[in-house]
């Protein structure tokens, strides 16, 4: 089951009285976000689904570091200003809007070629490799903000346009 989730970037615009040109205020920070099914579709991050391996003692190693899951919801009191990127850390959250259970790790500001590895509690892991980066091109009224967001799962690219990795265990 291959699900399609695209990360939007908000943007403001207002202008600069010198040029007339449009000053953006665009996506500054991105969460990796991980889904994990198994060949049947199921989520294994569901609490309700009985197969799920929320207990499997899941860490993220990031710059020789290792987080686990938060226990708390910190996030959901969290704002999301522009900028600068909140760090949360490792984090289990339920999507409202895609109605599904997924794990989070971040927040992250403009970065090319971080490398996470998932540990899953079980003797295996998945390595994820993301760049997130914003060019600005143009000019005059043309001049615009481009969201960069890529993500590799193990050497292959999972996307181009989002952080987004999908694991089936």
């Amino acid at each position: 089951m291959k699900r399609i989730l695209l990360i939007a970037a908000l943007t403001l615009v207002a202008c600069d009285s010198n040029n007339d040109r449009p000053t953006w205020d665009v996506m500054s920070a991105a969460d990796v976000v991980i889904l994990v099914y198994n060949a049947n579709g199921d989520n294994l991050l569901d609490p309700d689904f009985e197969g799920n391996i929320l207990d499997n003692n899941i860490t993220i190693e990031y710059e020789d570091e290792v987080y686990a899951i938060m226990t708390n919801n910190e996030e959901e009191t969290a704002t999301r200003a522009l900028p600068p990127p909140e760090w949360y850390g490792l984090r289990l959250h339920y999507s409202e809007r895609f109605d599904t259970h997924e794990l989070l790790f971040g927040e992250f500001g403009r970065c090319l070629g971080n490398v996470i590895t998932i540990n899953w509690g079980d003797g295996t892991s998945d390595e994820v490799k993301f760049d997130f980066d914003v060019e600005y091109k143009g000019s005059g009224k043309k001049y615009r903000p481009y969201v960069y967001l890529r993500a590799w799962l193990n050497g292959e690219l999972q996307s181009d346009d989002s952080l987004v990795v999908e694991i089936v265990k």
